[in-house]
């Protein structure tokens, strides 16, 4: 299952190249960074998700669970 995180952070990564201002993108990136307990890069993905999108609850959500943690 791990390999399946890190298979969704290349194609997340490879997406932001054909759209960087998709705050969903961030916001999948994040959790993907989360489940290899990349933390850091987490909290930069959920940020940039946010910042582009202040509507984005779940990305809020997210955020506040690695501050939490």
């Amino acid at each position: 299952m791990f390999n399946e995180f890190i298979l969704a952070e290349k194609i997340l990564t490879d997406a932001l190249l054909i759209n960087s201002k998709d705050d969903n993108i961030y916001y999948y990136l994040g959790l993907a960074y989360r489940k290899q307990k990349k933390n850091k890069q987490a909290l930069d993905a959920f940020k940039e998700s946010i910042n582009l999108n202040p509507s984005n609850g779940d990305a809020h959500y997210a955020l506040g669970n690695i501050y939490a943690s």
